[in-house]
């Protein structure tokens, strides 16, 4: 599944972030809806990771924002050539890392893996972070009934 196809895009101005040397990042809210047993890229929307940036995606389980309590899932530190992919039961061989991109893919997701994910990208040149919101697609159910004839020779 494309993240294009499926994404709810919002942003809250609370949410702007001002940086040094007069430089300012939005930290942007996208939804995701991704149904079980699927997987999905979250993707940086950056093309290429300079030598001495990290990058870190955190993961919060809980459904509002505001509430979450995240911890490090995946780390690559591009300077030192070192990758960090949680291997616990709920993200055991479900995590890839694009070590160009710096975007996170999750395999064969559960309901376990609904919640936020929280991708910063630092470096002395730029500071960059978006947050996820993984959730299951809202389905439409429409009732209809139908009406069965029974013909008689």
């Amino acid at each position: 599944i494309s993240l294009h196809d499926c994404e709810r895009f919002s942003e809250t101005p609370d949410q702007e972030k001002h940086l040094q040397n007069n430089v300012f990042e939005k930290d942007e809210v996208k939804s995701v809806f991704i149904p079980v047993g699927e997987s999905v890229t979250l993707e940086t929307e950056i093309t290429e990771i300079h030598e001495s940036e990290q990058i870190k995606w955190k993961f919060a389980n809980s459904e509002l924002l505001i509430r979450a309590e995240f911890s490090i899932i995946a780390k690559w530190d591009k300077t030192n050539d070192e990758e960090y992919l949680n291997n616990e039961e709920r993200f055991k061989d479900r995590l890839h890392l694009d070590h160009n991109t710096g975007s996170l893919t999750i395999t064969n997701i559960t309901n376990e893996h609904y919640g936020h994910y929280k991708l910063q990208i630092i470096s002395e040149r730029r500071q960059i972070s978006k947050t996820f919101n993984v959730v299951a697609p809202i389905l439409n159910k429409r009732h209809s009934t139908i009406q069965r004839r029974e013909t008689r020779p």
